[in-house]
């Protein structure tokens, strides 16, 4: 049997432990918890680290860029398509239109068969007064309510239709400047029920 010199035994032995070691060491590091995200296979074990996942690359930003640059194309085309439409090129024509005299509409409103009441100040025999319009579903007068007794000029700023009830919210102004609130009420037959009134000023 060949004798084997004592030095070359360590040499084997130490190489032999230095690639067990590294062997060892890759292993551990191989499975070691807190570099598992370093290991793309590993990291999909890893809930933590699941933004490394090599598999959500299904959700690539690129692709998701081309979607929406996609889809907005598509938006300008149907916008474009409508705004250019011949139907839109022109003007709509009124179903119908009403004309008064009236220099000072202020608010309309409409109940639930299409009829309009409108309220501003009317201006009949020199006088100025609160008005309210009723019209039709088809722009045909049905009444028309006016007070010139308030004051020497009465608004109606704003209208509601509520219950069969037609309220106007408005003011009374005088000549020395004074004005005073007002609140009307009038039915669907153009009769006031009552009016409120305070000083403002």
């Amino acid at each position: 049997m060949r004798r084997v010199s004592n030095d070359f035994a360590i040499c084997i032995r130490h190489s032999v432990w230095r690639t067990q070691s590294a062997m060892s060491f890759s292993h551990s590091t191989f499975r070691n918890p807190k570099s598992e995200m370093f290991f793309p296979h590993s990291a999909i074990r890893n809930p933590k680290s699941e933004m490394f996942f090599p598999h959500s690359a299904i959700r690539n930003p690129k692709s998701e860029i081309k979607s929406l640059f996609f889809l907005s194309v598509v938006f300008l085309f149907l916008t474009f398509h409508f705004l250019l439409s011949p139907s839109n090129l022109f003007a709509q024509t009124p179903e119908w239109v009403y004309q008064h005299d009236s220099p000072y509409p202020n608010a309309i409103a409409v109940d639930s068969f299409g009829n309009t009441y409108t309220t501003g100040c009317i201006a009949r025999n020199d006088t100025n007064g609160l008005g309210v319009i009723a019209l039709d579903n088809g722009g045909n007068l049905k009444w028309l309510y006016f007070n010139d007794t308030l004051g020497d000029w009465a608004y109606g700023n704003d209208i509601i239709f509520n219950s069969a009830k037609i309220y106007v919210a408005g003011y009374v102004q005088f000549a020395n400047g004074n004005k005073d609130l007002i609140v009307s009420c009038v039915d669907t037959a153009g009769q006031a029920q009552w009016i409120y009134r305070d000083t403002v000023s």
